[in-house]
């Protein structure tokens, strides 16, 4: 197993390493003088990075990920207050795509930053399976539906609920309202028995969202796909998943048909100060 280091050489024993641990897993000792690892507490540490990105001293690392594998904070990169605000509130879900593919590249450079959203216990328990063509795409969506009309037959009482007569009725037509003839579709999945992996990938693929917005393309969750494959699991089989994986979050991904010029108004914050 992996171990956290302590260079006591580099140490500055100001403590803010003690202070930032989110499980208690280091303490301030007197000999030697200087943070230390509690040893009974050492199997809880999340290996979060706390300690690591807080010290300006450069004093800790673990043995199988070095300290020169950081990445520097640049304070001039990061977005203002007015930039945060207009970035988050111009991002739109999209449902009219350009037919042009996504390079892979820039897929794989939006999963990249994803992979740094926050998870329980750190136990970064996502994975991701991008469609990577149209035709697969569709193939799902076809499955989708096929399984919506079977439900409506049933009587499903999610059938009416959710309106899949409608749905239906537009896929007869030649009209996709399940993936929107998105050119990919990208699924954030799990195993059910890890903590937390509902709310794990639902913040992955907001993440994935926000990145792939700053790349200049479109994404809008894909939410008939998700209800589909909860209430139906079998339908996750054609994706090949790794055994024993739920899907828990699907996002339609590519260029923009459109573009967009101003910002909405919104429902009024409702907000209760206690």
């Amino acid at each position: 197993m992996s171990q956290l280091q302590i260079d006591q050489s580099l140490c500055k024993n100001d403590g803010i390493c003690v202070e930032t641990c989110p499980v208690g897993v280091l303490e301030m000792a007197e000999v030697p003088k200087g943070p230390s690892i509690i040893e009974p507490r050492r199997d809880h540490c999340l290996r979060c990075g706390h300690c690591e990105a807080v010290c300006a001293a450069q004093a800790l690392s673990w043995d199988d990920r070095p300290r020169s594998g950081l990445t520097p904070i640049e304070p001039k990169a990061n977005a203002t207050a007015e930039q945060a605000e207009q970035w988050l509130k111009a991002r739109r879900s999209i449902r009219a795509f350009k037919s042009t593919l996504v390079p892979k590249e820039v897929i794989g450079r939006a999963l990249e930053t994803a992979r740094w959203a926050p998870s329980g216990h750190n136990r970064q328990p996502v994975s991701w399976t991008v469609l990577s063509r149209p035709e697969k795409v569709g193939a799902v969506s076809k499955a989708v539906i096929e399984w919506m009309r079977g439900a409506l037959s049933a009587g499903h009482p999610a059938a009416e609920r959710l309106g899949f007569g409608g749905l239906v009725r537009a896929w007869d037509k030649g009209e996709d309202l399940i993936c929107h003839r998105a050119p990919h579709l990208v699924l954030a999945h799990a195993l059910p028995t890890e903590m937390a992996a509902a709310g794990a990938c639902t913040i992955a693929v907001t993440y994935l969202q926000l990145a792939s917005f700053g790349h200049g393309l479109g994404t809008c969750w894909a939410g008939y796909v998700m209800v589909a494959m909860s209430l139906e699991p079998t339908l996750a089989q054609m994706l090949s998943l790794p055994e024993g994986h739920q899907v828990f979050g699907a996002t339609m991904l590519g260029y923009p048909k459109f573009t967009y010029r101003a910002i909405p108004e919104r429902n009024p914050l409702s907000v209760r100060w206690q």
